[in-house]
Order: structure tokens, then sequence, then C-alpha cells
């Protein structure tokens, strides 16, 4: 059986990173050599940009956000698919500002992300968006029975909803977004559809805007891993989560 092995990883927010989390990401890769690199969305914060940004956000800029968010791109992940998130299209939607600095540091920050992704060899890069004229500007990518997106839901149904909407009979639907472990079976007459969400690879008590949310409970550090069969499209998935203050993952797998 000739066999795709993936890795997909996200929610990282630029110089939110997990350094820990980052660096078992790392030694993971070199381990189980994935030929396919899924980024899963949310590479950059972009937090000076966000709707109701403090003036401590704002006056914290983007400079240690692409910094952290290009060496991501660069020298651990260097993702052969790239799904933007709600937070890396803000850079976009910010060079249409009236604001002249602001909209000439948007066009840097683009830039320096579009660079980064041309240089590792990037495959694909898929907007944030539900619409558009080509695959490159819907956020789906689909490779045998595994698709996936960044997500456009949030609360308890999001992954249920994200594989009910994206997912074929068969499929396994991965996302990023939510931050936390979610593992859902959609009911199909033909074959289930599996959901599965992404966890996140940012430094969680870093997040201020989210700290007195009961939801964030739930929010875990990890990423997800797994093979697909070339011939059939067939796709497993398994889960790289914290255990004993380590990340648990296999680098190999046994057919019995």
């Amino acid at each position: 059986m000739s066999i795709i092995r993936w890795i997909a990883a996200g929610d990282n927010h630029g110089h939110h990173v997990c350094q820990e989390s980052q660096e078992a990401l790392a030694v993971h890769i070199g381990r189980w050599k994935p030929t396919v690199r899924i980024m899963l969305g949310d590479c950059f914060d972009f937090g000076a940009w966000r709707k109701g940004a403090t003036p401590e956000d704002q006056e914290e800029g983007i400079n240690d956000d692409l910094k952290h968010g290009n060496y991501f791109l660069r020298k651990v992940l260097k993702p052969t698919i790239f799904m933007q998130g709600n937070h890396d299209i803000r850079a976009e939607e910010m060079m249409q500002s009236r604001n002249g600095d602001r909209a000439d540091n948007a066009r840097r920050a683009v830039q320096s992300y579009t660079d980064s992704l041309q240089a590792i060899g990037c495959k694909e890069i898929h907007r944030y968006s539900v619409k558009g004229k080509s695959e490159a500007d819907v956020n789906r990518f689909r490779i045998g029975k595994l698709t996936g997106c960044h997500g456009f839901r949030a609360g308890v149904n999001a992954t249920r909803e994200t594989a009910r909407t994206l997912g074929r009979p068969g499929d396994v639907v991965i996302h990023g977004h939510t931050h936390d472990f979610s593992l859902c079976t959609i009911e199909h007459l033909e074959a289930s559809i599996v959901g599965v969400s992404g966890m996140c690879m940012m430094d969680i008590t870093k997040a201020d805007y989210a700290l007195r949310r009961l939801a964030t409970t739930k929010w875990c550090n990890g990423w997800l891993f797994g093979v697909i069969d070339e011939k059939t499209g067939d796709c497993k998935v398994w889960t790289a989560h914290r255990f004993q203050g380590k990340f648990i993952c296999s680098t190999a797998y046994d057919l019995i």
C-alpha cells in the first residue's frame, strides 16, 4: 500500500506561540517525515488590528508577530498547504485603512508572509473565505478523503457543523480556530464522516482577551497527523497532545 504521511498544526498566533509545543512539533516532523504539511490558520495574531483593540494592543505593533509567525512557517512547519485564518486576514483588511501608516504596515505584513510561503515552496494557499472564483479563494483543501479548513464556527457544535458542511461520505474533516480538541462522527447512509479539531500551538496564558471566558478551559496544545492511502483516498487521523508534561505521538504504524 502506498501511503501519504501528513501533519496539520495551527493557531500559533505569532508572538503568542508556545515554545514548548513548537519545539515538540519540530521533533515530531523530523521523525514522522510527512510529505504533506498543513497550516490550519492563524499563523499570525495581528492583535493590534483586532476590532476593539486596546491602546496597549495597538502599541504592540506587528514586528514581533511577523518574526515568530515567519519562523514557524520557514523553520518549523514549512507547510505545503497554507490555510489563511481570521487573524491572518486582518492584514489584508487593514490594507484598506485610511490611515496611511497602518495601510503601509499591513502591506508589509502581507508581503512578509507571502515571501515566506514562496521561499518554502508552499503549493496551496487558501484565503479565509467561503466563496471565490477559484479553489485558492475558498478556505478548504482536499487530499483524498482528508479535507479541512481553518474554521468559521465556534461553540460546542463547531466541529460537527464543520464536518457536516465540508465532508463527503467517508471523509475525515479537520479544522483549527476553536483551539480545543473535539471528535465527532456524522451519520451517513453511504459512509460516516469524522470531524476533528486541531487544538492550538499558542501559549494559552497569553490570550488575555479570553482568560475570563469559561470556554477557554477547553483550549489545549497539540496537533494532528495521519496517513492517506494514495489509491483509495482513505484517511486515518491521530492526535499529538500533552501527556505527563510531554507530547505523546506516534512515529510509526502497523497493519495487522
